[in-house]
């Protein structure tokens, strides 16, 4: 368990000193803060608090928190790899990416540039 952030719900970047109780408390107890990224249902959110690149900020001000950026940011996916490469306090989950009736290989299709861009960011040995 840990501390879900929904900032694109609550129109505060995931940096709001509003939160600061909260990723001191994740860090006390050394639990993970998922910041829910990427799109959002309905219109009253805001998809400029939702934007795995406000995750950056937060992880460079608190380094000592694991940050989740969850649903790797869709449809921002680079700039999540990014800051996930940028940041090692950053992980990401794949929720929410598959929805409705599921081609694995129409699917696996679509997604040729995400698998090249996480091969690249794999750890290199030596």
């Amino acid at each position: 368990m840990g501390i879900k952030v929904y900032a694109g719900y609550t129109h505060r970047y995931v940096s709001d000193p509003l939160y600061q109780p909260y990723y001191d408390l994740a860090a006390s107890y050394h639990k993970p803060v998922a910041i829910h990224t990427g799109a959002m249902s309905g219109s009253w959110g805001r998809l400029k608090y939702s934007h795995p690149l406000t995750v950056d900020e937060a992880a460079s001000q608190w380094p000592q928190v694991q940050f989740v950026i969850c649903h790797l940011g869709n449809p921002w996916l680079p700039d999540a790899a990014a800051v996930i490469e940028k940041n090692d306090n950053v992980a990401a989950d794949l929720s929410g990416l598959l929805e409705g009736p599921f081609d694995p290989e129409k699917y696996l299709e679509r997604t040729r540039k995400l698998y090249r861009l996480c091969q690249n960011l794999a750890p290199v040995s030596g």
